[in-house]
């Protein structure tokens, strides 16, 4: 199938979710309905949701969140930092700090990162892009 025809129908299940096909498709293929569908690459379908499926690993990893208010945007799982897939490849160590954790849960009372606990979780220079981000 065409690649830019796959990617514009990516395109519309991240950004049309009251679109009536967008909606069938976590009943129909067992997406999870979120804002980014979680696409299984084990499912069999229609010839369109194939191409979806083996265009979805190119598509994912080239989006980037808004984070606007930090509460939808996971820290490690998503990807919201410029030039960096997500940040749970990046961990340091392993913590008790949730997979799901908001991004504003790195912001501190001031409206500023919380660097020192960030410092703690993730690699400096990985760091300093964040600190050149404007907090939630």
């Amino acid at each position: 199938m065409n690649q830019a025809m796959l990617m514009k129908v990516s395109w519309n299940m991240c950004t049309r979710p009251n679109n009536l096909w967008v909606r069938m498709m976590p009943s129909k293929y067992k997406c999870e309905d979120d804002v980014l569908p979680v696409i299984d690459q084990h499912r069999q379908g229609t010839n369109l949701w194939q191409g979806i499926v083996k265009n979805w690993e190119h598509f994912k990893p080239n989006l980037i969140w808004r984070i606007g208010n930090g509460r939808q945007v996971r820290f490690r799982e998503d990807y919201w930092v410029p030039g960096v897939r997500n940040l749970k490849h990046h961990w340091i160590i392993q913590t008790n700090v949730r997979e799901n954790i908001p991004v504003c849960f790195f912001v501190n009372a001031n409206d500023d990162w919380n660097l020192d606990r960030m410092t703690k979780e993730i690699p400096l220079n990985i760091v300093q892009i964040i600190k050149s981000l404007r907090p939630p």
